[in-house]
């Protein structure tokens, strides 16, 4: 009886160490080191508000909406280049945390809205993550700052799809954006 037992404790020590090795050490590596990965440099200017209004048709009838964009600093992450890089995040003033243009439902039935998606980091002044690299053909007023994006609720908790082109936005949604006049970035220092 006692030899049987050290043998399922060997194999469950076994067990734990290979699952440790593949599993809990890869991660633990990658957080150690990303703890001495320089860091860029932080913003002078942390936090800023942007009025806007953006002017949409919607199924024929034109809808504003009026609001104030908060955008702040949200610190330093790690990406899986093991590069570190300024994050931002941004809400609303009105206590939304995006702006909604429309919500029904898809084919499948499953609850969806289409949001007007906003890059705080392009109001808040940092070049470095709005680059041309990440956003090739793209001019310097279309790069990193507004896109529509689809969400739906499924049995696996809110998706989101990719971005959707303005044909597409029309064609499937009836939506067709007006004007988005929004205060203009700020002119921020990296220190």
């Amino acid at each position: 009886m006692k030899k049987k037992t050290k043998v399922v404790f060997t194999i469950a020590i076994f067990l734990f160490l290979i699952s440790f090795i593949i599993v809990i050490l890869p991660w633990s590596i990658m957080y150690i080191y990303s703890i001495f990965v320089p860091a860029p440099p932080y913003p002078q200017i942390e936090k800023e508000e942007f009025p806007f209004k953006l002017v949409y048709e919607c199924d024929g009838k034109q809808r504003t909406i009026e609001d104030t964009l908060i955008c702040e600093f949200a610190g330093m992450e790690c990406d899986s280049n093991f590069k570190k890089h300024r994050t931002w995040t941004y809400k609303l003033g009105s206590g939304q945390d995006t702006i909604v243009l429309w919500t029904g439902e898809n084919d499948k039935g499953e609850k969806q809205k289409i949001c007007y998606e906003i890059g705080p980091e392009y109001y808040m002044g940092d070049d470095e993550l709005c680059s041309q690299e990440e956003y090739p053909g793209q001019k310097q007023n279309e790069r990193c700052f507004v896109e529509v994006w689809t969400y739906y609720d499924s049995d696996y908790g809110d998706i989101e799809e990719m971005p959707i082109s303005k044909k597409k936005l029309l064609s499937k949604y009836g939506i067709t954006l007006i004007s988005w006049d929004c205060k203009a970035p700020i002119k921020n220092t990296f220190r």
